[in-house]
């Protein structure tokens, strides 16, 4: 029962775009969702939450020129997600490159952060899922609670705008149609690691 109130909780904030609530967590040392291994390759896996951005900060702070992170997400609190996409563009603006890989599933919020790498790796059998906080609302059939709220729903709107538009930005050939149909009117869309390297998404697939 504890499980099935923890995911409903969850489910609530994915729908919403708020972040769940946690146990603080330091920045100085790896923690259970955001950490460095003995390679030097930055795990973020589980759920992005009110502390990820905190957390992928503190571990992007030592002047490297290059990043290798591997998403293993269901996604998660969009503030979190829109910072931590503002982060890499900052970076990337001052030369840093960043290299991304989904070995299992990105979905939502790691779907948004792995588009942002300059190398955009996939494992056979992963996936991403696209959508947007009010396209998934509207899909749900439960944007009249939303429409209750006109300050808040123009503020989720400009999350969905901007992470939309970053995308667009970096995939300019993907048509306007797919864009449309993918994140403002669908509630979620499933894509395989072919799919996305063959709309050039992903830039390679391996094993």
């Amino acid at each position: 029962m504890k499980k099935l109130l923890a995911m409903l909780l969850l489910g609530a904030a994915l729908v919403f775009g708020g972040c769940s609530t946690g146990i603080n967590k330091t920045t100085t040392v790896s923690t259970d969702d955001v950490a460095r291994q003995d390679d030097g390759v930055i795990i973020l896996s589980g759920n992005v939450d009110e502390d990820t951005f905190k957390e992928f900060r503190a571990l992007t702070l030592d002047g490297k020129d290059h990043y290798t992170i591997i998403l293993m997400t269901n996604g998660g609190c969009g503030y979190n997600t829109v910072a931590i996409m503002n982060r890499i563009d900052t970076m990337q603006k001052a030369g840093v490159k960043f290299t991304m890989y989904i070995t299992g599933h990105g979905f939502s919020a790691g779907s948004y952060i792995f588009m942002m790498g300059d190398e955009r790796i996939m494992n056979r059998g992963s996936h991403l899922m696209w959508h947007t906080i009010t396209g998934q609302i509207e899909a749900d059939g439960k944007m009249y609670q939303l429409d209750k709220y006109p300050s808040r729903k123009a503020m989720l709107i400009g999350m969905d705008q901007y992470v939309v538009g970053m995308f667009e930005k970096r995939f300019p050939h993907v048509t306007k149609e797919w864009v449309h149909s993918t994140f403002w009117n669908s509630g979620r869309t499933f894509q395989s690691a072919q799919s996305a390297l063959l709309m050039g998404i992903a830039t390679k697939i391996v094993n």
